[in-house]
Order: C-alpha cells, then structure tokens, then sequence
C-alpha cells in the first residue's frame, strides 16, 4: 500500500474513532474505506473490525470517570457481548457477506429514532430508566432536603449530599410507592437484545454503538454519558473477541489494520473529550443524527 494511501486510511481512522465514541457508526466511514482500496468485502470486514477495536479502548480511557461504579453491570453484559461476538464472528466466516446487508438500515435507523424517544418511552414503560424524583427525599424546615428513615444524613452538608444519591446505589431509602430496581441478572429483553446487538456486531458491525445505546437507555437507571461510556466498552468486548478470531481465522491485510488501530486509537480518546462536553439531550441528537445518517448512507450505497 502506498504512503498516500495510508495517510488517506489514516484520517478516515481518526474521524472513525471520534464517532464510535460519540454515538457508534464509525465503521460505515473506515468499511467503504477499505472497500475502495479494492479490498474484498470480508477482508474489509474482518481488516476494519481489528482496525476499531483500540477507538474503543481510546474511549474508554477517556470515559474512566463515567465507567466508576458500573463494574456490576459490565461484568455481565461483557459475558453476554463476548458470546455474541463469538458467534458473530463465526457466523461471518461460514455466511454470505450478503445475509444482513439489507437489515441494516432498518436496524441503524429503527436505533436511532429509539434512542431520540427514550425518555418518553421509558416513562410510558415505568421502567427503571424513567425520571422521577428522589422519592425517599423529603423537605424540612427551612427547605432543606434529606434521607429518610435509617439512612437520614446529618447535618446541612450532609443533606445536601444525600440528596443527589441516585436510586440505584446500595443503601438508598427506598418510598413505600417506589419498587425495588429490577436486578439485571433477571432483566432477560435486555441480555437477549444485547446477545442479538452482539451477533450482529461480530458479524458486521456497522452502527452497533447506536443500537446498544438506543437498549441500554430504556432499561438502565443512568445518565446518557454513562450509558455511552458503558456502549462504548461493550462495544470493545465485541470488537475484541471477533478481533481475535479473524486474526487466526480471518483474511486480515495488517498494514491496513494497524494504521486503523493507531488512528482509531486516537480519535476513541478525542470523541471521549467531545461526548462528555456536551449534554445529554445534544449527545442524544447526535446519536441521532449520526444514526439516521449512517442508515441512509449504508441504504443507498
């Protein structure tokens, strides 16, 4: 491959790592990259998902603070994200590259206008993702709020602390009125949607970022950077293993994978800065419009 040609695949790879990051759908950008190199469509496939896997290990790093206190969650998401991208990964090696192109715009696209109506849909669902407010937090004299119960905090400094505790950490007072959270272990639409997120993401991959997203948000009780910062390293399991599987099993061109890994790299940590600079309703527009986007591009091309 030429100088010109990795510079050229060098660029596209920043800008692929900042948009994983910020919503997912990178890949509609790096894939036809490769593709117009004159690459075939499995080795892109198989080149372009060991090219992305380090932009989501850049996001990580700069997601750390959003990630704290999600370890739980992970944990189990990540076992379900590995077994899907295993078979994903498989499937793409025994499969037609065709089976799920024309899936895809209706995947990315139904995604994206889920996550642009999440807010209203988890409170139509009363799901644990719906707002409401502290319910076990009651106004004294003077104004002042505080915990009730055996957990009540003390003090003016710790009131004011007790009362920005969010209704998932462990200890918090629960109103009579305000059910238990469902533990995730039992939440089985969501760990079948992830499984299904994964496959795909071991298979194609285009976009997934937008699809956890737009699962993540109706089931999770957490703020959208937090839900991005976990799709983005969920994004990273499943990237991961099917990496490791195309690297012994796949048709993978390295020089092109390794100046995607560098850039993506870089541009994973750049989209992080990004992301956590902007509030969760433009980060939710720009899931949107990036997803609509990359579902009208992945449409027509």
């Amino acid at each position: 491959m030429s100088a010109l040609r990795l510079l050229l695949l060098g660029g596209v790879g920043l800008v692929t790592g900042v948009i994983n990051t910020v919503a997912g759908g990178g890949s509609l950008l790096s894939f036809p990259a490769l593709l117009a190199l004159g690459y075939s469509p499995l080795v892109a496939n198989v080149t372009n998902t060991i090219g992305v896997v380090p932009s989501s290990a850049g996001g990580m790093l700069g997601y750390r603070r959003e990630l704290a206190g999600q370890a739980r969650n992970w944990v189990l998401l990540a076992s379900v994200c590995t077994v899907g991208g295993l078979l994903g990964a498989w499937l793409l090696l025994v499969l037609p590259a065709s089976s799920f192109e024309a899936a895809v715009p209706l995947l990315i696209g139904s995604a994206a206008l889920l996550t642009l109506a999440q807010p209203w849909l988890a409170r139509q669902m009363h799901g644990p993702n719906r707002q409401r407010p502290p319910a076990a937090a009651t106004t004294g004299a003077g104004g002042a709020r505080g915990l009730t119960g055996p957990g009540r905090a003390r003090g003016a400094g710790s009131a004011t602390v007790a009362a920005t505790v969010p209704a998932a950490l462990p200890g918090r007072t629960l109103a009579a009125s305000e059910p238990a959270p469902v533990p995730l272990h039992k939440r089985w639409t969501l760990l079948l949607a992830v499984l299904l997120i994964s496959v795909y993401g071991g298979y194609f991959g285009a976009a997934m970022g937008v699809l956890l997203i737009a699962v993540l948000g109706l089931f999770l009780h957490e703020t959208l950077q937090r839900i991005n910062a976990l799709k983005t390293s969920l994004t990273m399991v499943v990237n991961g293993v099917s990496a490791v599987a195309f690297a012994f099993l796949g048709p993978v061109v390295w020089s092109a994978a390794l100046v995607l890994a560098g850039t993506t790299l870089v541009g994973g940590m750049l989209g992080a800065v990004i992301a956590r600079r902007l509030s969760d309703r433009a980060l939710r527009l720009a899931v949107v419009v990036i997803g609509l986007g990359a579902a009208v591009y992945s449409a027509v091309r």
